[in-house]
């Protein structure tokens, strides 16, 4: 079995990958499961650049679970301007798919939206028939509330910190956008602080 996670750098793809990383390591399915986590990355950003979020979550992850076998981090960049994202992150996990087998799940750490919320996900691609198989949104039934508690349980305070959710191109979160918001709704915390 070689799941592919969609490892964006933020809580909840980081939650999603400890929660496979530990479902191998509780079923002892060391030898049997190969992780491979990709990230896309918009190459129109200059100063944040998401690649490294996700480098520090997977090394992490690598160092909390080291005789889980994670591959190297297949990562991939599309312009967000002239590209449709979920178009292009498709075609990636496509190719990933021929490379490890047709029938590997994608993970996703996708968590459902808070209802006070209006979300810029309402119309994610993922949700549909023909998204169904193979995207497995592994959070999605819970909010980001949810995932803080799980932080705690599982205690991943120490990753928090490396996380990042803000989508604006500054070195600092903006603490005005969708995801800042709904970061510190959940943690009472943004990018780079400690819980």
């Amino acid at each position: 079995m070689k799941p592919i996670v969609a490892v964006s750098g933020g809580t909840d793809s980081a939650l999603a990958l400890f929660l496979v990383c530990e479902y191998v390591l509780k079923n002892k399915l060391e030898n049997e499961v190969q992780i491979k986590p990709t990230h896309g990355f918009d190459n129109t950003r200059k100063v944040a650049y998401s690649p490294a979020a996700a480098d520090r979550v997977i090394e992490y992850m690598r160092k909390r679970f080291p005789t889980v076998n994670i591959h190297k981090t297949h990562h991939f960049e599309y312009n967000n301007v002239t590209q449709n994202k979920h178009d292009y992150h498709r075609l990636e996990f496509n190719k990933l798919r021929k490379d490890f087998g047709w029938d590997q799940k994608i993970i996703y750490g996708g968590t459902k939206q808070p209802e006070h919320f209006d979300s810029p996900s309402k119309n994610d691609v993922r949700k549909g028939s023909e998204y169904e198989d193979p995207y497995m949104d592994l959070l999605r039934p819970y909010d980001k509330k949810w995932v803080a508690k799980m932080y705690y349980e599982k205690e991943l305070e120490d990753i928090f910190p490396y996380t990042v959710s803000c989508i604006a191109d500054f070195k600092t979160p903006c603490k005005k956008c969708w995801w800042c918001k709904e970061k510190y709704w959940a943690f009472n915390a943004y990018d780079g602080e400690n819980i």
